[in-house]
Parts: C-alpha cells; sequence; structure tokens
C-alpha cells in the first residue's frame, strides 16, 4: 500500500510540474503572439499553447516519469543529475513525434523533471518536523 501511496504522490506532483511549464509557456507565447499568429488573438494563442503543451507532455510526465523516478527514488539514485537525464529523454520522446517541437519539448522535459524532484524531495522525504525534547527530570 506505500509503494502506490508514493507512486500516487510522484504522479501528483508530476502533474502539478506539468501544469506550471505548460502555464508558462502559455503566458510566454500569449504574450509575444503579435506576430506568432494571424486567427488567434495572444489569449487563444496562450490557450492553444497550454492545450499542447500540457497534452503533448501529458504521456511522459504522468504515464512513464513517476514510475521511473519511483524506481530512481526506491534506489537512491533521485538526483538532480537523474533528474535532468530523465526529462531529457522525455522532451526527446516528444520531439520525435515532430522534429519541429523538439527545441520547445526537450527544455520543457526538464524543466518537469526537476520541478517533480523538487517537489518529490519535498513531500517524499523523510519527516523532519520539529519535535519538542521533554523536559528533563518528567516521566
Amino acid at each position: 500500500m506505500e509503494v502506490i501511496r508514493q507512486l500516487l504522490k510522484i504522479a501528483l506532483v508530476a502533474l502539478v510540474a506539468l501544469l506550471a511549464v505548460a502555464g508558462a509557456l502559455a503566458l510566454i507565447f500569449g504574450l509575444g503572439a503579435g506576430g506568432l499568429t494571424i486567427a488567434l488573438s495572444p489569449a487563444g494563442t496562450a490557450a492553444g499553447v497550454f492545450a499542447v503543451a500540457f497534452l503533448a507532455g501529458a504521456i511522459p510526465a504522468l504515464l512513464i516519469a513517476p514510475f521511473v523516478y519511483f524506481y530512481f527514488w526506491r534506489s537512491n539514485r533521485a538526483t538532480w543529475g537523474s533528474a535532468v537525464i530523465a526529462g531529457a529523454i522525455g522532451g526527446a520522446l516528444i520531439g520525435l513525434l515532430d522534429r519541429g517541437v523538439m527545441g520547445y519539448a526537450i527544455p520543457s522535459g526538464i524543466a518537469v523533471a526537476i520541478l517533480t524532484h523538487l517537489g518529490a524531495r519535498r513531500w517524499l522525504g523523510p519527516n523532519n518536523s520539529f519535535k519538542p525534547k521533554p523536559l528533563r527530570g518528567s516521566a
């Protein structure tokens, strides 16, 4: 049961990371959409970029990465370097579908993996909550 709970936590952290990166891409392209598209407004461009980034990143970030990261986590190999490599591989998988997005897919995959690693370290790490020592002489 603990394994399933940890996998679900990793998937949830990856989902939040994917939403953050897709939102950042939408914001960047929405603000700079002056000459990007003729048919769409900046808000329409942002919505389209968000949808495409989220849907394209969903398979590697939500169906593949949690299992890979869980393996790294359980074998004590979850490092910043392994996160960057896993993110680059996930981005390259998206880039194989369309070479034109490779320049965006790999950095986005790395960003999602780094945010996932950051969140997983925080959420899956040991509980370091402050527990005060009892007073001397008290039983």
